[in-house]
């Protein structure tokens, strides 16, 4: 009889190299699951890897900067706060380390390794800020303050979190673009000098190697704009505000005046296909980004635009809308099967006619709104133009939605245990979390949730008082509201917010069953955002339609949406730190009242009724309000 064999276990890496190798092995693992547990599981192996190998070689820079990609990764897609926090602040970490170990050269070409470390890094300092500026810093404050601090100056240092992130994030873009075109201008003149002894070798062989475009310079030009942008809101008074505007349009200028240098079809053919022309049409969105950023936080210090400026932007907005929509992408072209050679540059033409509509939709429904604004401060003029602008808003975010469309209804009911389709013990027993949506049904769901608001702002009040044509479609309007809203929380695994029944009058604590058996999409921190967005917006659908069209079955759809939020809350710690006063403002401060007392609604109704100890409905009647 042969002898058994010994099965050995697997040997575990015990240098540099196989630990590199075994990181990048779970790392290709986690990308091919994308999402999920098991996703998550394989991203955090290759972290213990990467970490190891820095432990075997401490200057090496590829080690501490691949960790750093996966913090950011786990950072921005599966952990939610304040994980998220220590995650995004240990990738800036490892990146400003991985810096040290390849700085920039003083008057030299910065190697592709430092402009990857530059870029990377920005774009961690970027998802940091954008985190703290939904859901505060919770106890990342001291280690925020340390990652921007040599960085910015003393004056942006006071500043309240997220803008030194951000002033941090747009410095190392700025340290990207510099570099760039650096090696842009080396490469196109190669006879300018010898390289040095230090310029040689293997650090060369990397300049013709990276993917250093014009395509990626304006990119990076971009995302340093991106940032710009998002300081605007945060602007303290109107001189800062001028100030960081003017330091915009002074960037969006060197960058096309870059571009106009460029001769025809020149960046085009420097550039990975398509990659080109896309970041040029987006620098010359940015423009008009910059000046209605900077209307919308100017007019909440009530100093409002010339009426010169204000109709030429408005002009801007519909002119680029009105040529979008000549050619919409066609329906259910990104969820139907696709064939061909051609296949990928199809999707990548539709995908980005569906981020510019939906950006074109957001400018007039941000415009709508300021609009009525005005009009409520005894402009009637701006009636019409709240109208036109609310209608192209609705027309952009329709034709940006036709191609998410399923081919088919493929939705079907989601089971539950009988015992959970009732208001059970917070710790009742029940199956593992789940939620049945799909990317491509969450991004239809935001979608849906934009198209509810924006028919909101056209069925306001002020405008029914004002526009026969608002006065006859309200009705209609509000019952579009409402059924976006629905829409959105189904495709984004909610439907069952509706199935919610009336809590039984008890002493003990009870949550609707369905809520423990409820997961966060897929996403990280934006999804849990988006999940009580949802639910807020199709609350204040319900409630304005119930209160304009006198509907009494708005007071049970929303008693379930109360119920819904009160139930997550108390069954997942995630959702009771997301769901804080502050948050509810946040979702609301877009939006303008239609009607008196839709504030006294979410203060003495909505809010207590969903932070109370138990949860007992409504504090009041629809009616009363």
């Amino acid at each position: 009889m042969p002898p058994r064999k010994v099965l050995r276990a697997p040997r575990e890496p015990d240098s540099f190299d196989a630990c590199m190798d075994a990181g990048v092995d779970q790392e290709e693992r986690g990308e091919r699951f994308a999402f999920g547990a098991k996703a998550q599981r394989h991203y955090g192996q290759a972290l213990l890897w990467y970490e190891r190998a820095a432990d075997f070689e401490p200057a090496s820079v590829d080690a501490r900067y691949n960790a750093a990609r996966i913090h950011y990764t786990l950072g921005t897609q599966f952990f939610m706060p304040p994980e998220s926090h220590e995650s995004l602040v240990q990738a800036c970490r490892l990146y400003i380390h991985a810096l040290e170990l390849a700085p920039i050269p003083d008057g030299g070409i910065p190697s592709a390794t430092t402009l990857d470390v530059l870029s990377n890094g920005g774009y961690a300092l970027y998802a940091l800020a954008e985190l703290v500026d939904n859901f505060g810093c919770t106890d990342s404050f001291e280690a925020c303050q340390a990652l921007t601090a040599p960085v910015v100056d003393a004056a942006t240092l006071s500043m309240a979190m997220p803008v030194p992130l951000y002033v941090a994030a747009a410095h190392w873009f700025e340290q990207v673009a510099l570099g760039q075109r650096m090696v842009l201008e080396a490469s196109s003149m190669p006879t300018a000098m010898p390289p040095s002894p230090s310029k040689t070798g293997a650090q060369q062989s990397e300049f013709s190697s990276s993917l250093v475009t014009p395509a990626s310079l304006v990119e990076t030009w971009n995302d340093q704009i991106k940032c710009g942008l998002d300081l605007l809101p945060h602007a303290c008074n109107i001189p800062t505000l001028d100030r960081w505007v003017a330091s915009l349009q002074s960037l969006i200028e060197l960058a096309q005046s870059y571009v106009h240098a460029l001769p025809n079809g020149f960046g085009a053919s420097q550039s990975l296909p398509r990659a080109y022309d896309r970041q040029v049409a987006l620098l010359q969105q940015a423009y008009i980004e910059v000046q209605l950023t900077q209307v919308q936080r100017a007019t909440e210090w009530d100093v409002w635009p010339t009426n010169e400026g204000w109709q030429a932007l408005e002009a801007a907005v519909l002119g680029q809308a009105q040529m979008a929509l000549q050619t919409p992408p066609a329906a259910q072209s990104l969820t139907s099967v696709r064939l061909g050679t051609d296949s990928e540059a199809r999707v990548e033409q539709v995908e980005a006619a569906v981020e510019d509509l939906c950006a074109l939709g957001n400018h007039a429904h941000a415009l709508a709104r300021l609009r009525i604004d005005y009009l409520l401060r005894g402009d009637r003029d701006s009636a019409a133009r709240a109208w036109e602008l609310g209608t192209c808003a609705a027309k952009c975010m329709l034709a940006a939605l036709a191609p998410f469309e399923a081919p088919e209804s493929r939705s079907a009911p989601t089971l539950a245990p009988k015992n959970l389709s009732a208001w059970v013990a917070p710790h009742t027993p029940a199956p593992t979390p789940f939620n049945a949506s799909t990317q491509i049904s969450r991004t239809r769901a935001s979608m849906y949730g934009e198209l509810s608001s924006i028919s909101l702002t056209r069925a306001h009040n002020a405008l029914a008082q004002v526009l026969d044509v608002v006065q006859s479609n309200q009705t209609k309007l509000l019952d579009n509201a409402r059924i976006y809203a629905r829409r959105a929380l189904a495709d984004d695994g909610l439907m069952w917010v509706h199935q919610v029944s009336v809590c039984p009058a008890t002493d003990d604590t009870l949550v609707f069953g369905r809520a423990l058996t409820h997961a966060i999409p897929d996403g990280g921190w934006e999804s849990l955002q988006r999940d009580l967005t949802l639910l807020v917006g199709c609350a204040r659908a319900v409630w304005l339609r119930g209160t304009c069209c006198d509907d009494p079955s708005a007071e049970a759809e929303l008693y379930a949406l109360a119920g819904a939020f009160w139930s997550l809350q108390h069954t997942s710690t995630l959702y009771r730190n997301a769901a804080t006063n502050e948050a509810l403002r946040a979702c609301l401060a877009e939006d303008t009242f239609s009607v008196p007392t839709e504030a006294q609604f979410w203060t003495e109704v909505w809010w207590p009724s969903v932070t109370a100890a138990r949860f007992a409905g409504l504090s009041v009647s629809v009616e009363r309000l």
